[in-house]
């Protein structure tokens, strides 16, 4: 993760998901802690999959709390310039092409880590030269420290996709 909102009194759930389909585990595993829930807010991307997870939320926790979605996703909320000096999006916007995050809608603030020493550090790109698992084949965060150390080389099993992770707010 490179980027997320960060709202005051609003816990965030990462996902830490792989892909679409590996998301009702995840809302399922913590059905209880969302049900509890008065109200939830749903962000992606470009508002795609944040709508078909809201319609999951729904039939999952039925007239529990009320859930909304960010329409036009992270892209359309960052490229409004009405919310320069409030935007609770912090870090880089994720993009699924191979500029990875886009570089016109991002915050100062580094909010990724190194997969294996977990300092910040957020360029999936690093001097062009993006590393992922040999296994998985997923992307990793590595920072020139572990990169010139080469800790991630040699890796013959997969490091595994960080579990679902609840950032209080």
């Amino acid at each position: 993760n490179v980027g997320r909102f960060e709202v005051k009194n609003a816990s965030t759930l990462l996902t830490n998901t792989r892909q679409f389909a590996d998301l009702p585990a995840v809302l399922e595993s913590r059905k209880d802690e969302l049900a509890k829930a008065s109200k939830i807010y749903a962000y992606c991307t470009g508002g795609v999959r944040c709508e078909r997870a809201t319609l999951y939320l729904h039939k999952l926790l039925g007239d529990g709390p009320k859930i909304y979605q960010l329409h036009g996703g992270i892209q359309r909320y960052l490229e409004q310039d009405s919310f320069e000096d409030s935007v609770q999006f912090k870090g880089k916007n994720f993009v699924f092409d191979p500029r990875r995050t886009d570089p016109q809608v991002q915050s100062k603030d580094v909010v990724g880590k190194c997969t294996y020493c977990e300092d910040s550090f957020d360029d999936y790109d690093w001097e062009d030269s993006p590393v992922r698992c040999k296994s998985c084949r997923i992307l990793l965060l590595v920072c020139p420290s572990c990169r010139s150390s080469e800790t991630f080389c040699g890796k013959s099993s997969c490091i595994g996709i960080p579990a679902p992770t609840l950032i209080k707010g």
